[in-house]
């Protein structure tokens, strides 16, 4: 499983990335967390990602405009 998390906060990003690793450790099935500070790095790699968590509130485009774009390339498939 490939998992993003974004962030604008490094620190936020860190601790929210802990806290989803140390929920999965627990579990047998193989995982990679991917960090972004940068929303359009994310969008490049979209298609690799089993779930993506956004912080809602960033500078530029916000985690609900990022949701938008995710839901309109899945649905452009």
């Amino acid at each position: 499983m490939n998992i993003a998390v974004v962030d604008d906060l490094e620190h936020d990003l860190e601790m929210f990335s802990g806290i989803i690793d140390k929920a999965l450790a627990k579990r047998e099935e193989k995982y990679n967390i991917f960090k972004y500070i940068f929303t359009d790095d994310l969008l490049e790699e979209l298609e690799k990602f089993d779930v993506v968590f956004l912080d809602c509130k960033m500078p530029g485009k916000d985690g609900i405009e990022i949701a938008e774009d995710i839901r309109y390339e899945v649905l452009k498939k």
